[in-house]
């Protein structure tokens, strides 16, 4: 608690008049009842900003010294319209700046060392993840389940709903017309899963549900997903990690018209899930880990998206979708469209992408090419012109990452090394393949 309070006097003006309004603030008689460390964790909370207790509250919904990833944090952020657009900012700086203010106030806890761009981990403290939670439950912004019972009235004033050990809580809840957002963690009760069964999502067809997190969860049921998908006024579908997954979206109709960020990583699926929905406000698609190998036309054109993970599987036309900021999974073949239209994705931070020479690219393939038919000489006689001139002017990357198979035959030519180190603003290079050691000396 003193350091929560050292947290906030740092960011105070340091005059006499602005410490002692904070003195004064301070509910001293409290202090006999045993209530101190919350009185200072309260008033720590009540000074920040708007938009800032609706980012810290939502902490409140993971488990309390969980580690919680910065990068899908601020995604979730941002899918769930916490985060204002300000000018001359992304939404992901400004999600940023607001999880620095919060680790600045010590209202978070930073795990991991920090680099140029800040913390890839953060964590909350138990006293604080107990304040976020009975704040979100008295603003009735979110009901946080640990295993205490909550009744069908309370709960019907809730939009946002987060299991921890028992499904059943949901099922009192879901007549609920007001839930937006559903949390259902490791841990809910498997008997109580299978007790419910379908028929406890079933009223949700008709809720206007904003955010649906589904994290991994033993002998979940087939059922149960496929009534997930009636929800149209979905903004955030969190799958990752369910393996039983793949015959339970393949052939599903869904109306995602409000969907914003879209999680599938390490699923079985093969196929995408709703090949004839529009995502006219998709942000983040991530399909990592995941079997899919085509993607819907539509997605082609998003000016919206802003994230796509792909799989090393998926052929994607990015030629169009100028916006993107993260563009991880993605083939570049030497002398292809795709190498001349990543000069036009200027806006990304991030690239990840594996390209080769000499080899035949077959989807179909288990591993994505031909081993059996490769030119090693093409391959170590010719310069990456193209790409390198593409990657030249993607002035605004921050992270990049280039992957070239076959490394005993393809050679990192020293025309792509010098236009990725040009940029100013990168501060994470990564190689993997064949690189001449007289390149590296210079």
């Amino acid at each position: 608690a003193l350091v929560v309070l050292g947290g906030l006097l740092s960011g105070k003006e340091k005059q006499f008049e602005v410490w002692r309004n904070i003195l004064k603030s301070m509910k001293w008689s409290n202090y006999e009842a045993g209530n101190q460390c919350l009185e200072i964790l309260a008033l720590s909370y009540s000074c920040l900003p708007y938009h800032m207790k609706l980012c810290f509250m939502y902490l409140g919904a993971f488990k309390e010294e969980t580690e919680i990833s910065v990068s899908k944090l601020i995604k979730l952020w941002i899918g769930d319209d916490f985060i204002p657009q300000q000018d001359g900012k992304t939404r992901e700086e400004t999600a940023n700046d607001y999880l620095h203010e919060l680790i600045q106030r010590c209202l978070v806890q930073p795990l991991l060392p920090a680099h140029k761009q800040g913390f890839k981990r953060v964590r909350i403290h138990g006293l604080l993840c107990e304040l976020a939670r009975s704040e979100a439950r008295e603003s009735r912004f979110f009901y946080c389940e640990n295993g205490d019972a909550v009744s069908r009235a309370e709960g019907k004033y809730y939009r946002r709903l987060a299991l921890h050990t028992k499904l059943i809580a949901f099922h009192e809840l879901s007549n609920s017309e007001k839930l937006r957002s559903l949390l259902i963690f490791p841990g809910v009760i498997e008997s109580c899963v299978i007790t419910v069964g379908h028929q406890a999502l079933r009223p949700f067809s008709r809720a206007f549900c904003h955010a649906f997190f589904l994290f991994p969860l033993w002998g979940f049921q087939h059922n149960i997903l496929e009534q997930l998908t009636s929800m149209q006024y979905i903004r955030v579908l969190e799958l990752e990690g369910h393996e039983r997954l793949a015959c339970d979206l393949k052939s599903v109709q869904s109306n995602l018209n409000h969907l914003r960020y879209m999680s599938l990583r390490n699923t079985n699926l093969g196929e995408f899930p709703f090949p004839e929905s529009n995502f006219p406000l998709l942000q983040t698609l991530d399909i990592r880990g995941t079997f899919i190998r085509k993607l819907p036309g539509i997605l082609e054109s998003l000016d919206t998206l802003r994230h796509i993970y792909l799989n090393w599987r998926v052929s994607l036309d990015i030629r169009r979708l100028t916006n993107l900021q993260t563009l991880h999974g993605v083939i570049i073949l030497p002398n292809s469209q795709a190498e001349r239209n990543l000069m036009a994705l200027t806006n990304l931070r991030k690239l990840r992408f594996r390209t080769w020479r000499g080899v035949e690219y077959r989807p179909e393939s288990p591993n994505g090419f031909d081993i059996d038919r490769y030119n090693a000489q093409s391959s170590m006689g010719n310069e990456n012109h193209a790409l390198a001139e593409s990657l030249r002017q993607l002035g605004n990357l921050h992270s990049i990452f280039i992957m070239m198979p076959f490394a005993s035959f393809q050679p990192i030519t020293s025309d792509i090394v010098q236009a990725v180190t040009s940029h100013e603003q990168l501060h994470k290079l990564k190689l993997q393949g064949r690189v001449h050691r007289n390149l590296l000396l210079e």
